[in-house]
């Protein structure tokens, strides 16, 4: 039960949620599955501020996470279809003063496990040394044990600082973040998404991850 919790966390609502609404993805669009149908999704949460310091039905307060989370390093970072390998600038920085405490509970007959996580808004900017990315965004951090969080943050293509080139005549372009931190490690992926009018109103969309680090971390 602790994986249904766990895919929850990272699929669906490590950018927050609403206790009357389910959850909410980036970009504040409410989705109650990954289907986008809200009344399907099982589950209700509740959302309590909680100090930054303060220890949680979880038995870790999200200062415990925040002390291997935050911070300035220096990564690799390998772009995946070249095995070009560039040095990667990762800052994190807290961006509130208040952690939340959200707790899922099952609405339908199942006991299904909707989880509960603590909560935290960050900064994240994302310099690799050849310029393509040169980014700063908000995110939220996800975390369900005092070892361990996660966080995904995306950007549209028109918004990024950096030289990151989609194939022309793409459209809906996004680059999402994907990110784990643990004592010692912090990991995670780029993934690009785009659309391309194929001609006749029929078009295709392409998803995939472009790069990842630390450099070699990626694994197919």
């Amino acid at each position: 039960m602790q994986r249904i919790a766990y895919l929850t966390l990272l699929g669906l609502v490590v950018a927050g949620c609403d206790s009357e609404e389910g959850p909410i993805r980036q970009g504040g669009d409410k989705r109650g599955d990954t289907g986008g149908d809200s009344g399907s999704w099982p589950c209700t949460y509740t959302t309590t501020e909680v100090a930054l310091d303060e220890v949680t039905p979880l038995e870790f307060a999200a200062a415990d996470v925040l002390d291997f989370t935050v911070g300035a390093s220096e990564q690799t970072f390998e772009w995946l279809s070249t095995d070009v390998v560039v040095d990667l600038a990762l800052g994190v920085t807290l961006d509130a003063e208040d952690a939340r405490y959200v707790e899922g509970q099952s609405t339908g007959t199942d006991d299904f496990d909707c989880g509960r996580w603590i909560a935290v808004d960050l900064r994240v900017s994302f310099l690799t040394s050849d310029g393509v990315l040169a980014e700063a965004f908000g995110t939220t951090l996800g975390a369900y044990s005092a070892t361990s969080a996660m966080a995904r943050a995306e950007m549209a293509g028109e918004d990024l600082e950096g030289t990151y080139s989609f194939p022309a005549g793409a459209n809906h372009r996004a680059l999402t973040w994907d990110m784990t931190f643990e004592a010692g490690v912090k990991q995670g992926s780029v993934t690009e998404s785009y659309q391309q009018s194929m001609g006749g109103g029929i078009g295709s969309a392409t998803r995939g991850i472009v790069g990842a680090w630390p450099a070699g971390s990626y694994k197919e």
